[in-house]
């Protein structure tokens, strides 16, 4: 009788959104592959959308140029453990050093 109830409640679908940490900077340790990543995220009245989402690699090579993709990828995670999804519309720019920041958070 539990299997019937824990697989009627694994079909109700998507999980309602979380509460977000605060917008205060401090760094939320998130995995990616291979790597840890720091996820800061930080209110800003001139960011798109108010937010903005500072990654940076906690362990491994610093980051540079070439790892925006892996970097919009750690962003979609970060916003994945709070339910949400990355804004559509953020727009990740290299930002020295050795980070990437993501206008507009989580949706």
């Amino acid at each position: 009788m539990t299997v019937v109830a824990l697989l009627l409640t694994a079909c109700t679908g998507p999980l309602p959104p979380s509460t977000m940490p605060p917008a205060d900077g401090r760094a939320e340790r998130v995995q990616h592959d291979f790597y840890h990543y720091d996820v800061g995220m930080q209110a800003s009245a001139q960011a798109q959308g108010g937010l903005s989402l500072r990654i940076t690699r906690a362990d491994g090579p610093d980051m540079d140029y070439s790892d925006g993709f892996t970097a919009k990828a750690v962003a979609n995670d970060f916003c994945g453990h709070y339910n949400r999804k990355l804004n559509p519309g953020a727009f990740g720019m290299f930002s020295a050093p050795a980070s990437w920041i993501f206008e507009g958070g989580c949706l």
